[in-house]
């Protein structure tokens, strides 16, 4: 048990100093313009539109079976995420949670791991990769970066620290 807890103690060390490191220490007025607008739904939505309209113009009907499971996909992950991983983990958002952090948004309620937007993200970016990978040999690389992208932003708007809180599953 007291390996536990050292462990956990190192680990929530570690989660801190990255946390400080990305919201504070690589701050720059570039980066607080640009962040908020990278994970605001506004801004990728219409791309995943225009995404959506080239695969009709150019796979024709199996253009509308690949978004269909896109969506399909988009909704596992958002629900698993939002109502499945994030109660049973049980992580504050920085903003319900910390002292000394700069906050770039509004902070929303609930928890914050894991980030259902850099989840959802991820799943269709890897999901358009197996299916399209084929085809469109550069896609995996920008969807990898754009997904990337939108995950560092929300740690970087202090939205979600991107560790679980190791105390919480622990038995004493």
């Amino acid at each position: 048990m007291i390996l536990l807890n050292s462990m956990a103690q190192t680990i929530t060390y570690w989660d801190a100093a990255a946390f400080h490191y990305v919201n504070s220490e690589i701050a720059s007025p570039v980066l607080d313009w640009l962040m908020p607008i990278i994970r605001n739904p506004l801004i990728w939505l219409p791309l995943y539109v225009f995404f959506g309209a080239l695969l009709i113009c150019n796979f024709k009907q199996k253009g509308f079976f690949i978004i269909g499971f896109a969506v399909l996909a988009f909704i596992i992950s958002d629900q698993l995420s939002a109502h499945l991983i994030k109660p049973w983990v049980g992580r504050l958002r920085p903003c319900n949670s910390l002292a000394d952090f700069r906050m770039l948004v509004p902070c929303g309620s609930g928890f914050s791991f894991p980030s259902t937007h850099a989840t959802n993200h991820f799943m269709i970016s890897v999901f358009l990769i197996t299916v399209l990978g084929k085809h469109l040999p550069k896609l995996p690389s920008y969807l990898i970066v754009w997904a990337g992208l939108v995950s560092f932003a929300q740690v970087y708007v202090a939205l979600l620290k991107h560790s679980i809180n190791p105390q919480k599953n622990i038995k004493t």
